[in-house]
């Protein structure tokens, strides 16, 4: 079954360049590592989480912008990042948002 690594709503960075990890995160491989990463649409993508050097935080990059850009990821959009220790296999979903003007419920 596969845990939470973390889950985030976007920010303008996190959309246009790399995301940045939020501490709490769980079940990150070692700095620099190569993640292969399978998306809620069947597609695998290679992110890289390392570390920045000024404050250690992990960042999202590697092939993260062109994700991004592939399902127009913005701001204000939702993000989840899961990882299956029986399979080692991540797993990205997104959520876009609602826009305030649309019903939630029809």
């Amino acid at each position: 079954m596969a845990r939470d690594c973390f889950a985030k709503i976007l920010s303008q960075t996190d959309a246009n360049s790399y995301l940045e990890v939020p501490k709490s995160a769980l079940y990150l491989p070692p700095s620099n590592s190569i993640i292969p990463v399978l998306d809620q649409n069947g597609y695998v993508w290679e992110f890289k989480a390392p570390a920045k050097p000024s404050s250690g935080r992990r960042t999202l990059r590697g092939t993260w912008p062109q994700f991004a850009k592939t399902y127009f990821l913005r701001a204000g959009d939702a993000v989840k990042l899961s990882y299956d220790p029986n399979t080692n296999q991540y797993f990205v979903e997104f959520q876009k948002q609602i826009p305030a003007t649309l019903p939630l419920f029809v």
